[in-house]
């Protein structure tokens, strides 16, 4: 009866052991790895031509226009893109289609 138990108390530590592993490996006081930063280009390519063709979406208009443009087609489009991928869109925009 006692080797029942002590094979039986040596599984249930085995697998408390084994479930302790299965988490991801972070050392104490580090930071998870951040998100990768949203790809305006692609977003503009994949989110701005729901409504737009793409020459349209890029239309070139000054630096200055461009966060107010978009925010317009986000209100006429709610839950288009976060608000990190609105900053890539913009940013985007403002350095490749831009007068």
């Amino acid at each position: 009866m006692r080797r029942i138990f002590f094979w039986f108390a040596l599984l249930i530590l085995a697998l408390f052991i084994a479930a302790g592993c299965g988490g991801k490996n972070v050392s104490p006081g580090s930071q998870p790895e951040p998100e990768p930063a949203p790809d305006g280009k692609k977003l503009v390519e994949t989110r701005c031509v729901r409504c737009h063709n793409l020459s349209q979406a890029t239309r070139a208009q000054s630096r200055e226009k461009w966060p107010e443009t978009v925010q317009q087609m986000i209100q006429k489009s709610p839950g288009l893109l976060t608000e990190s991928e609105t900053a890539a869109v913009v940013l985007y925009l403002q350095e490749n289609h831009s007068r």
